[in-house]
């Protein structure tokens, strides 16, 4: 037996070992009888917007972390079925059963994760060690500007480490040129779908001096990027009101056009994003944002950085939604207006097109990259 499968062998061995312990207190009793909550397939949450089966899907198990908010709204628009596991979920013995009787009722023969917690990486190897021939993958969203970070770093290397032993047979890092790292990575990018929702736009009808509702649809911290946003959208003539999710000191730009909203739920953030103009990010790090994936969904543009995407190059949504650089407020500002420039059919038609060159990208590379 080659060094490495008994490294393997090894690790899956101590890794089941790990999964039989008994609770050695009344505390991990009480915690090993909730685990069931931790372990949910196929959850309404998880299901709703998905997309119409589809034959890369077809014996898939799609898993991901439930408290991950961004990653679990991705994952949620893939089809097939999908397992959302707690970020800290312990797998013991009637949890490993219930994993191995998943996998030969639903007839699993891939599984892929979605970024990395410690749950998702426990259930990663509980998987390889109840069938080694499982192909397992793991797609990594994220950029690795992210990597200064000690859970983040520690993260990957794990990712990296799990593909070197074998529980990961292939992998993706979703910014180009990453796949330099790791010989199991695959060169090509892997877009997120947008979710399926039932309805589309509601927009006034177009007038030439008509002013327009931009949104700033995330939270507020480096790489989002929101007070350049903000801050754009309200040195621009042509927007009436501006809407953010997390609160604004209105001193910074003298304006009384901002106003910020609770998010509530996800169905509410999607209606509210079929009722605005143009969604605002332009952030300073992003791999393929899910909030303009949800904006494409229904057909709402929207303002991007240069996001480096290896499909889509020089189409127009491209073209017209990018903004050279993050920090420039002037910048951004022309962007805006430039966009507002479009006739109403004409914008709504460019979004609808790049929104199926997305979904097109995105079921052929995970055709290409689950069956291997």
């Amino acid at each position: 037996m080659h060094s490495k499968a008994i490294s393997l062998a090894n690790r899956l061995r101590a890794v089941v070992d790990t999964l039989f312990q008994q609770p050695q207190s009344i505390a991990d009793s009480s915690r090993a009888s909730a685990i069931e909550s931790e372990l949910s397939l196929n959850a309404d949450a998880d299901t709703r917007y998905a997309h119409p089966p589809h034959p890369a899907f077809e014996k898939n198990l799609t898993v991901f972390t439930q408290e991950w908010v961004g990653i679990r709204a991705a994952a949620g628009s893939f089809p097939g079925h999908k397992l959302a596991i707690s970020k800290d979920a312990q797998i013991g013995p009637a949890q490993l059963q219930r994993l191995q009787t998943l996998l030969k009722e639903l007839k699993i023969e891939t599984i892929v994760f979605h970024g990395s917690s410690n749950g998702l990486l426990r259930a990663a190897e509980a998987f390889r060690s109840i069938d080694p021939s499982l192909r397992i993958c793991c797609v990594w969203h994220g950029a690795l500007a992210a990597w200064c970070f000690d859970e983040e770093r520690a993260f990957a290397a794990t990712m990296f480490s799990m593909a070197n032993d074998g529980v990961f047979d292939r992998i993706s890092i979703m910014k180009r040129g990453a796949h330099v790292l790791h010989p199991k990575a695959v060169p090509y990018l892997l877009p997120n779908l947008p979710p399926v929702v039932s309805f589309r736009p509601l927009k006034n009808q177009e007038q030439k001096d008509k002013k327009r509702t931009v949104m700033f649809a995330a939270w507020n911290n480096v790489w989002k990027n929101m007070y350049a946003n903000v801050g754009a959208a309200a040195h621009s003539s042509q927007v009436d009101k501006i809407i953010t999710y997390s609160p604004v000191d209105p001193k910074l730009f003298n304006t009384d056009r901002i106003q910020s909203v609770d998010y509530q739920s996800r169905e509410q953030h999607l209606a509210r994003l079929a009722t605005i103009d143009l969604v605002l990010n332009v952030t300073t790090v992003d791999c393929h944002p899910m909030v303009e994936a949800e904006a494409l969904s229904v057909g709402t543009p929207c303002l991007r950085s240069d996001l480096d995407l290896d499909f889509g190059r020089g189409h127009i949504f491209e073209q017209l939604m990018t903004v050279p650089n993050p920090h420039n407020l002037v910048s951004i500002a022309e962007t805006i207006d430039k966009v507002f420039a479009v006739p109403a059919e004409e914008l709504r038609a460019i979004v609808e097109d790049y929104k199926n060159l997305v979904i097109e990208t995105s079921l052929n590379r995970y055709s290409q990259f689950l069956e291997f």
